[in-house]
């Protein structure tokens, strides 16, 4: 049987080697790379910092990226750059107010409480990408909380457009950070928010968890790793601290969640 050939989007906040914090940058670029060797076309979309190792050959669009957030549109400067030794591309959005900074989860203002605002943006971002560029992905792989908005935009507020049946997979490489903000970044994302408290976390709570909200929405949900390599999946993740655990919803989803990518 000949394998369908899919159009996949990867959303990262980091990717080896233009930047790199941890093992998720590595394992963004090898998962990439060996997905286009079996002939699906493969992009990325991850921030363009100001420091970023091997892009002096990247090349400008042309045209803005303008990104849809609640009651206000923010404009972006896409770069696109190879990723080395692969026939995938990178596509870096620029934005000094969000990425004008070296670190990848401290931005130019120095403090991590605008990690809201930043990594929505970038979750935004994937969709509008995909819309400015005509090319519609079959499969949206968000890497980390920090893309973690992405699927709850795809099955919410782009559930009736082209984009919104793209397939949506969610993937935690560190599950001691979830990506805890006020609940008031909800407005900010343009996000229906009712739909959001009904699906997700109770409303009592001031704070939302990114990858909490994203368990509820993505199609597919999993692990980069398991914590121990004799235990089950189910087992592995429930029985840590509290604070390490996804939500609720993976116990009640448990069966659609994956150790690796």
């Amino acid at each position: 049987m000949t394998m369908k050939k899919l159009r996949i989007l990867m959303v990262s906040p980091e990717v080896a080697p233009f930047k790199k914090v941890g093992g998720l940058a590595d394992v963004v670029a090898a998962l990439s790379k060996a997905l286009a060797v079996l002939g699906h076309d493969v992009r990325i979309l991850m921030p363009r910092y100001t420091e970023l190792r091997g892009f002096e050959g990247s090349e400008p669009l042309e045209r803005p990226l303008i990104v849809r957030l609640g009651g206000h549109e923010a404009y972006g400067r896409l770069w696109r750059q190879p990723l080395p030794g692969s026939k995938v591309d990178c596509y870096c959005i620029e934005h000094n107010q969000y990425f004008g900074a070296p670190s990848v989860y401290v931005g130019p203002t120095g403090n991590e409480k605008d990690n809201g605002q930043r990594f929505t943006f970038l979750s935004r971002a994937a969709i509008d990408f995909c819309e400015q560029m005509d090319w519609i992905p079959d499969v949206v792989h968000c890497h980390d909380w920090a893309c973690g908005l992405t699927p709850v935009y795809l099955n919410t507020t782009e559930a009736g457009r082209p984009i919104g049946r793209a397939a949506s997979v969610f993937t935690i490489h560190n599950l001691e950070h979830h990506g805890w903000f006020h609940r008031s970044l909800l407005r900010f994302s343009g996000l229906p928010i009712p739909t959001i408290e009904t699906r997700s976390a109770a409303t009592c709570s001031p704070l939302l968890a990114i990858s909490r909200n994203c368990e509820c929405f993505a199609h597919e949900a999993g692990v980069g790793s398991p914590p121990h390599r004799h235990a089950t999946p189910l087992h592995a993740v429930v029985s840590l601290p509290n604070g390490l655990r996804p939500g609720r919803n993976f116990r009640s989803r448990s069966s659609s969640w994956h150790w690796g990518c």
